[in-house]
């Protein structure tokens, strides 16, 4: 019976691995390109700075799963002479979060291994009591010094390599460096409206949607435990299909927009294992 319900489990996956991610490259370099435009139209006043600090904001929010689909090779395949793609739009596509591809990709390769473990699962950071508490935690909490991936600690000295750290802190003080020269020239109002307080909201968000809710309450350990569904009163669209973020642990080469087909079709063998697949925030 359990190996039956496994080659069933396959067989429905088998379908949706590696269909139509063609979208994610428009998604990302699409999404990088209107917020890349904001600071030209910011500095000649084409637009009022209050709407580009929203549709920064936005683009901020929708600047991770094109690179996440990239961390795990979905949008080309990597015995693909045109891989280069998928490593182009996994850069590209997180600049306004401020964070280096590589470094996001070995962070979260260790997320998948250690799901939930309070020593090595690198989104541990995101536990919270329940939704409220996730916006102090993700909003307050995580923004201090000592917060985020502890990168000098012995585990991550041991499990990240060198380059994706020489990579991230390049970006890292590029970044400062560009915001504090823009502040000096006047220009401070500006930086803040189109990346400072947009990558703040932005990566509270994602942190929210993409780490805490669906491994709520960040405790269970499993293949069939340690992810979960749920249900969001604002619908799959705002939250970016992270209701169906269970199929993504189980077959993370499933790209993103194919989870809710696939959610649907293994249904009966998840409830089989007892998953929970209707949670609440």
């Amino acid at each position: 019976m359990r190996e039956s319900l496994l080659r069933e489990e396959q067989e429905i996956a088998r379908k949706y691995l590696f269909n139509d991610t063609w979208i994610y490259v428009v998604w990302g370099i699409s999404n990088f390109l209107i917020w890349l435009s904001l600071w030209p139209m910011a500095f000649m006043n084409i637009l009022p700075l209050w709407i580009i600090f929203i549709i920064a904001t936005i683009n901020c929010c929708l600047a991770y799963l094109p690179s996440h689909e990239a961390q795990h090779g979905n949008i080309v395949k990597r015995n693909s002479p045109y891989f280069w793609v998928n490593e182009l739009v996994g850069y590209i596509s997180v600049i306004p979060l401020l964070t280096g591809y590589k470094l996001l990709k070995e962070t979260h390769m260790l997320h998948h291994k250690h799901t939930n473990d309070p020593n090595k699962d690198p989104d541990i950071g995101t536990k919270s009591k329940n939704f409220l508490h996730s916006l102090w935690v993700c909003g307050v909490l995580q923004r201090q010094p000592n917060a985020g991936y502890g990168l000098q600690s012995d585990f991550y000295k041991k499990n990240i390599s060198t380059k994706a750290l020489q990579e991230h802190f390049i970006f890292f003080w590029f970044h400062w460096a560009l915001l504090a020269f823009l502040a000096l020239s006047g220009y401070g109002l500006i930086a803040l409206s189109i990346w400072w307080l947009p990558r703040l909201i932005g990566t509270t968000y994602l942190q929210i949607t993409l780490s805490f809710l669906p491994h709520k309450p960040m405790e269970d350990k499993g293949r069939y435990n340690d992810t979960r569904g749920w249900k969001a009163y604002t619908g799959t669209i705002l939250t970016q299909g992270m209701e169906f973020h269970i199929i993504h642990h189980l077959y993370p080469s499933i790209p993103l927009h194919k989870t809710p087909s696939a959610f649907r079709d293994m249904r009966h063998i998840l409830e089989e294992k007892n998953c929970v697949l209707d949670g609440g925030i």
